[in-house]
């Protein structure tokens, strides 16, 4: 079994610029950006967002369905992946909104 590596922060604090350079230098690593893929989820609706509007916007336009199914997708991949290469998940479980700061509890 190879590594797997949850990097985490707070929003804008450079963690996909880190995954992205990680990846660079080890073309073998396997990288989940989180907010990515949100933005592919939320896609197949029909709203195409920038990172930026993911994250000024993400209490509008997630819910809470989009992050089950992203969660079950990623627990799937981990578990394939992880056979054949280290795997990173870029992801941070705290994001602004206009009324404050939201956090998702982990479901059991």
């Amino acid at each position: 079994m190879h590594p797997v590596i949850y990097l985490t922060g707070a929003p804008a604090s450079g963690k996909s610029t880190l995954s992205g350079n990680l990846k660079l230098r080890y073309p073998e690593l396997t990288v989940f950006a989180y907010s990515e893929e949100l933005r592919k989820t939320v896609a197949m609706r029909g709203e195409n967002l920038a990172e930026d509007d993911i994250r000024r916007l993400s209490a509008r336009v997630i819910t809470i369905e989009d992050v089950n199914r992203l969660d079950q997708t990623l627990i799937e991949r981990v578990a394939t992946e992880r056979l054949t290469r280290p795997f990173l998940i870029d992801s941070h479980p705290v994001t602004k909104e206009t009324f404050g700061f939201l956090t998702l509890p982990l479901e059991s």
